[in-house]
């Protein structure tokens, strides 16, 4: 709904404080203008309008230039709370700067500056309608005259003294409600704000230096926008703050030293920005930690060892950057940790026998590095264990025979492109709950275990580009899961196994490839969906 009743009446005022650009509200239009807003005759409404521009100058919360300036976000701000607002707050009331503050939080997000461009012989309909399609999917009660703490995404409590009604805000949600615009430097005005969760919107700009002053914050989600800039080292003021989530923005320059000053902190997400630099050795001050994504941005250098004394550390996310040099032994002193990812980066050296202490690791991802030596023995302890990714390094030796013994759990294990070399342990039939199993571009050698015919739910089977020989199993035919059975670029030789053949007629087993080419055939294959020779 336009400001189109109280608003356009006050606006044709000769005396009127200035022109007020058409916005939003929640004022109903059916409602006659002299029962909203504050009544007075204009020298009253003058003084009043000067009482509150005067208080929120001395608390330094908007500059006179910028409430005094047409259409901002201030100046309609101000016009709305000392004009229109219908809970007429004294200029002197305790509230009435987050009451103003959230004003201008509104102004500032609610949508872009074009929609308000329309044809005004449209009508008052056509321009709601716009507003409504692109300013936020839900603004219930924002700006009416009923008490903030009820309007939509705001939580408040109740100081001694005040009014239920009246509450100070602690609470600011608005996730997935398509805000656009920046999030203004008045939010601060929020002093008590505890929660502030605007993830998922299209907010812009820099992220106010401002933030740092909310000394009760404990919350901030901030992901999923489109903010700029860099995050400014007023970050670490947020004393009481234990989750930070400012993922998947446009944020640049280095991570904050000061981010070590956030002692209470339990998840620091700055994943999918485009951050550079290395990491700060401050991170080891965060002794709370539980979850640290860094993933998908631009750092670098060697990883500190001071990693290592995060022990609350559950899940670690430090892949797709250009860390470099070897993994600090002290990462294997992260006794709690479950999801461990740092693939695509430069590491090298040797993967740190440390990490067979980490004996609640479910996920193990150090893919697409340039890692070497042998296959860490130690890795056989982790039980729980359900994804091993060690792909795409330079790791060389044999794999132990009782390596896959205790990994009963393993569902994925990705080998393919190392130099591994050796037999395939028989002991990879213990992996009964195993789906992938990709040991492609190896050299591997010796027969296809038999036993790999006791992996009930494996849908893929990657073995081309090795050196196996003799016969193609017959146990090949009770994976009747088997989805792609790669086995070419072997020496394997003779028929495929009449059962394995099945598995192409109950259309299960759609990508099957062999050595089915070439003059004499290494393979004969009537059932292969490609030969190679």
């Amino acid at each position: 709904v336009l400001l189109v009743g109280i608003l356009a009446a006050w606006r044709a005022s000769p005396s009127s404080l200035g022109s007020i650009t058409k916005r939003p509200d929640i004022i109903d239009p059916e409602e006659e203008p002299s029962s909203s807003g504050y009544q007075g005759d204009d020298k009253e409404l003058a003084f009043r309008y000067g009482l509150i521009e005067q208080r929120l100058m001395d608390s330094g919360l908007s500059l006179a230039s910028e409430m005094g300036t047409d259409g901002s976000a201030q100046n309609l701000a101000i016009e709305w709370i000392a004009i229109f607002d219908k809970a007429i707050l004294d200029p002197e009331h305790p509230i009435l700067l987050q009451r103003y503050a959230l004003a201008v939080f509104f102004f500032s997000t609610y949508a872009d500056d074009d929609i308000y461009d329309y044809d005004d012989t449209d009508g008052d309909e056509v321009g709601a309608r716009k507003l409504d399609e692109l300013g936020w999917n839900d603004w219930g009660g924002w700006l009416s005259g009923e008490s903030h703490c009820t309007w939509y995404g705001v939580e408040c409590q109740t100081e001694a003294g005040l009014d239920l009604d009246m509450g100070s805000v602690t609470h600011l949600n608005l996730t997935s409600n398509n805000l656009k615009g920046f999030l203004p430097y008045e939010i601060n005005g929020l002093i008590d704000l505890q929660l502030l969760d605007l993830d998922g919107n299209s907010l812009t700009s820099d992220i106010p230096e401002t933030i740092g002053d909310f000394a009760d914050l404990e919350i901030l989600y901030l992901s999923n926008n489109e903010f700029s800039g860099t995050i400014h080292t007023e970050i670490g003021m947020l004393s009481s703050l234990t989750e930070l989530y400012l993922g998947n923005n446009g944020l640049e320059g280095t991570i904050p030293t000061e981010v070590g000053n956030l002692i209470l902190l339990e998840a620091l997400a700055l994943n999918e920005n485009s951050l550079t630099g290395t990491l700060p050795r401050e991170l080891g001050n965060l002794n709370e930690l539980s979850f640290l994504y860094l993933d998908n941005n631009g750092l670098k250098g060697q990883l500190p060892s001071e990693l290592g004394s995060l022990k609350k550390l559950q899940d670690i996310r430090l892949s797709a950057n250009a860390f470099s040099g070897t993994i600090p032994r002290e990462m294997g002193d992260l006794m709690g940790l479950e999801y461990l990812y740092m693939d695509s980066n430069e590491l090298v050296g040797t993967i740190p026998d440390t990490f067979g202490d980490l004996i609640f690791v479910k996920e193990f991802h150090l893919f697409g590095n340039q890692l070497t030596g042998s296959f860490p023995e130690q890795l056989r302890e982790l039980e729980l264990m359900t994804h091993l990714y060690l792909d795409h390094n330079a790791l060389t030796g044999p794999l132990q025979e009782d390596l896959f013994i205790r990994l009963l759990f393993l569902e994925e294990l990705y080998l393919s492109d190392n130099k591994l070399t050796g037999p395939l342990p028989s002991s990879i039939g213990n992996l009964e709950m195993l789906t992938r199993l990709h040991l492609s571009n190896n050299n591997f050698s010796m027969s296809i275990p038999t036993q790999i015919g006791n992996l009930d739910n494996l849908e893929e089977c990657f073995l081309e580009n090795n050196q196996f020989e003799g016969a193609i199993p017959l146990e090949l035919g009770n994976l009747v899961n088997l989805r792609e059975l790669l086995i070419n670029g072997n020496s394997l030789g003779g028929p495929i196994p009449f059962e394995v053949c099945e598995l192409t007629e109950t259309q299960v087993l759609t990508e099957f490839h062999s050595d089915c080419n070439g003059d004499p055939k290494k393979v004969e294959c009537p059932c292969c969906t490609e030969c190679f020779d």
